[in-house]
C-alpha cells in the first residue's frame, strides 16, 4: 500500500475514527519508527495535552479540511526532498 493511498483512506474516515487512529499511531510509535524520536518527557507532555483536550473539547482549535490536505502535502514534499537529495 502506498503512502498516498493510506493518506486518502485516513482522510476519508469520520473525524472520531481519525482521532482514534491518531491515538493508536501515537501508542504504537516505537513499534513503527524504532526507536521513537520523542524523548520520554516529550511523549508524556503530548499524552497530557491529549488527555486535557479529551476532557475539555473547548481547548481544541478547529481547522479546515483543506488545511489538513495542505499539511499532508507539505510533509510529503519535505520527505521527497530528503529522499531525493544526494547524500555525502
Amino acid at each position: 500500500m502506498s503512502v498516498e493511498l493510506l493518506e486518502s483512506q485516513v482522510l476519508a474516515l469520520p473525524l472520531a475514527e481519525r482521532r482514534a487512529f491518531t491515538r493508536w499511531l501515537d501508542d504504537h510509535r516505537d513499534e513503527i519508527e524504532q526507536p521513537s524520536r520523542l524523548a520520554c518527557a516529550q511523549a508524556a507532555e503530548v499524552g497530557q495535552r491529549l488527555a486535557e483536550m479529551e476532557a475539555d473539547p473547548s481547548l481544541r482549535v478547529p481547522f479546515a479540511e483543506a488545511d489538513v490536505a495542505q499539511m499532508f502535502q507539505e510533509i510529503m514534499d519535505e520527505r521527497a526532498a530528503k529522499t531525493s537529495a544526494p547524500s555525502c
